[in-house]
């Protein structure tokens, strides 16, 4: 039998000290480093670091990984080195890659600090944990307004929000200049993102990766009850590059009556959020928020919301403007307990696949236009130029009307067979001085809904349909603008009843090398034809003034009108 053996009390007693020692010494309270440059304007030196914060005493070494960084000109109420941030321009060296892990407080008294590496692609600044813990905390702009510029290096951070503007009373701004970087490694939590509390963030030409981490642009919460009436916060991406998992313009989660107000602009480059895209949400009284695009693309893999407010809030606003780029999202979801409206002016945006939508309490599955009103809210689609390309759209609203406006822009089929535009009872479609466009895309689209006119005097602009597929009006629908009705040559109008169009006002646009054998461009589903007279109204016009001379005709069974080549002159020409 194997002898046991006991173990002696004492040396018992010595490993447990060692390992509540070894504990003890993890834990120990960090040391905090108060920038200074007294010696340089180099991060890695020594001497440019004080342990207390007069600076009078000089530090030993350089903030470890377990330290607290203090890069201020006032720390609350004392005044620290405020003479070294006084001007704008004043620049800190990198020369490689540094760390902390416990606190990063940056206070600049209202100056503009750049941090600048000096070899491409080994300059960095890591705020490192290595759990979640109360204590960790970094931030730009705590205890006085202040700006912080990267250049030439990297801005790694994780286990806790990065927050721009701490505190209600200051601002925080952040840009990142092209060669730099902000990355929250793939690791992190959601809760590990950007939050702009009070202040900006610029992407002039850099770059934040940021794939699991949430960016929130004038973000306030329950903590911060005493906070001033004014939250402001802009984030500008100018040809940068920022990806993350929901992007938030304008959020909150308390029900202080306070305003809350984010925009965000774009004029190149990219935002791709993995999950929402939201312009306004929180649970509070007036929690605003406006997304201007002026190029480049942003995508988002699930929703793009324009006014996705919580409870009581009444009298917020989402607005979404695209005047050139591309927006890709599975829906547009436009106001909800909110005043939410998307302008297009150029650009496109682009929805992408047919789905169910469940009704605004539930709404789940997300692949279609979807225009909601609660209260005495009316969310607004204006089409005042470029393209919105959706498979489906159609409103929930059941206290106020819902309005998609035509006024010079185009709305596109995105899946054949598909409802482009439903009969939601509480929708108007309405359509302005410069007409609009509906393309068909090559697809059938079905229109439930009448197209009304928008003017409260004269005739409206008419509507143009085009695009090779077929626009079938259904039962509930009928064009009930003023102006004229435009349909080009390669594709048809198909209504249930031909009093549905007035043919005195319908034009063919010849905008393609009409068929031999001819094209439908108007046919009618049901028990009437159409007779020579009805042919003589309508008018053809040459678009592409082809050689081939073209000309009109009924249909063997005269539920057609047809646009055909023809050997002779171009007949019915005015």
């Amino acid at each position: 039998m194997k002898r046991q053996t006991n173990t002696s009390p004492a040396r018992t007693l010595n490993a447990v000290a060692a390992i509540l020692t070894a504990t003890f010494a993890s834990t120990a309270m960090a040391a905090n480093f108060w920038w200074t440059g007294k010696e340089s304007r180099n991060y890695g030196t020594a001497s440019n670091w004080a342990s207390n914060n007069t600076g009078t005493s000089v530090a030993a070494s350089i903030p470890g990984s377990n330290d607290a960084v203090r890069f201020m000109a006032m720390n609350k109420t004392t005044s620290v080195f405020s003479d070294r941030f006084k001007n704008d321009g004043y620049i800190v060296w990198f020369d490689g890659a540094y760390t902390t892990g416990y606190q990063f407080f940056f206070n600049t008294s209202g100056a503009k600090v750049t941090w600048r590496g000096t070899t491409t692609g080994n300059a960095a600044f890591t705020y490192q944990r290595d759990a979640y813990s109360q204590d960790a905390k970094i931030g730009i702009g705590d205890g006085t307004d202040s700006y912080l510029r990267l250049e030439n290096m990297t801005f790694t951070h994780s286990y806790t929000n990065l927050v721009l503007g701490w505190t209600a009373a200051h601002k925080g701004g952040l840009e990142i200049a092209s060669g730099a970087k902000v990355i929250v490694p793939t690791t992190a939590k959601f809760h590990d993102g950007i939050r702009i509390k009070r202040g900006y963030i610029t992407v002039d030409g850099g770059e934040i990766n940021a794939p699991n981490s949430n960016i929130q642009v004038a973000m306030y919460n329950a903590g911060n009850a005493n906070a001033d009436s004014s939250v402001v916060g802009a984030f500008t991406n100018l040809n940068g590059t920022v990806t993350c998992k929901q992007f938030i313009v304008g959020a909150a989660d308390t029900t202080n009556d306070r305003d809350n107000y984010a925009e965000f602009y774009q004029n190149g480059g990219t935002l791709a959020a993995s999950d929402n895209i939201v312009i306004a949400q929180g649970n509070r009284t007036r929690t605003s928020g406006k997304f201007i695009m002026d190029g480049g693309k942003v995508t988002t893999a699930e929703t793009l919301y324009v006014g996705d407010t919580g409870l009581n809030c009444a009298t917020g606003t989402a607005h979404l403007v695209i005047n050139n780029g591309e927006i890709g999202c599975k829906a547009l979801r436009i106001g909800k307990q909110s005043q939410g409206v998307v302008d297009i002016y150029g650009g496109t945006i682009i929805c992408t696949n047919e789905c169910f939508l469940s009704n605004k309490t539930e709404y789940k599955t997300t692949q279609a236009v979807y225009i909601e009103s609660d209260a005495e809210m009316t969310p607004t689609l204006n089409l005042l130029g470029g393209v919105l390309e959706t498979p489906k759209m159609y409103s929930a609203s059941t206290n106020s009307y819902a309005t998609v406006f035509f006024n010079g822009g185009t709305l596109r089929e995105g899946g054949n067979n598909a409802n482009l535009i439903e009969n939601s009872a509480r929708l108007h479609v309405r359509v302005g001085a410069k007409g609009g466009t509906i393309d068909t895309n090559g697809y059938t689209a079905k229109l439930h809904k009448t197209l009304e006119t928008g003017v409260d005097a004269g005739t409206d602009g008419g509507m143009t349909f085009t695009g090779g597929g077929t626009l079938a009006l259904q039962s509930t629908a009928s064009l009930a603008y003023t102006g004229d009705t435009k349909v080009s040559s390669d594709t048809t109008l198909s209504v249930t009843d031909k009093s549905k169009v007035d043919l005195d006002k319908f034009i063919c646009l010849v905008n393609s090398k009409p068929e031999e054998n001819g094209h439908a461009i108007l046919t009618t589903t049901g028990n009437d034809v159409f007779t020579a007279a009805d042919l003589a109204k309508i008018r053809l016009v040459d678009g592409i003034h082809s050689a081939s001379s073209v000309r009109l005709k009924l249909s063997a069974d005269n539920k057609s009108i047809l646009c055909k080549r023809s050997n002779g002159l171009i007949i019915s020409f005015h």
